[in-house]
């Protein structure tokens, strides 16, 4: 029997340098497998990234025209509203200015038929006074 265990003991420890060496192989490969699945995995991210990037810089972008256009239209909106104001403004004081006359016209119209009606009057009376 021990010639039998004898026998067998150096193929288990073939056995085993084969499995030990077969692992270390397996390991070996695993971990270059591994670092190729992590480059690529890297490498797609990178890309992932920089696509990401320039997506968020070209809207960054349009943004920022869009906001220029907007500015730039509310600016000439305004300038066309200060312009139509002052427009009103000026034909206000015209329409302003025609009512002071008429009204100074109607005022001494009015004082001169006043005095015309008291004149009347006034001889209306002493007409009286004197015919009567």
């Amino acid at each position: 029997m021990t010639s039998t265990s004898a026998s067998s003991e150096p193929a288990t420890r073939a056995d085993l340098e084969a499995l030990r060496l077969e692992f270390r192989e397996d390991m070996a490969a695993h971990r270059a497998e591994s670092r190729e699945d992590m480059a690529a995995h890297r490498a797609e991210f990178r890309e992932d990234t920089l696509a990401i990037r320039q997506d968020i810089s070209r809207l960054a972008e349009e943004m920022n025209a869009r906001w220029t256009e907007s500015r730039e239209e509310m600016n000439a909106r305004w300038a066309e509203s200060r312009e139509d104001m002052k427009a009103l403004r000026s034909d206000f004081h015209e329409d302003t200015g025609e009512l002071r006359g008429d009204m100074r016209v109607w005022v001494a119209a009015s004082i001169g038929l006043s005095s015309a009606i008291l004149v009347g009057t006034i001889g209306a009376i002493v007409t009286v006074a004197f015919v009567g």
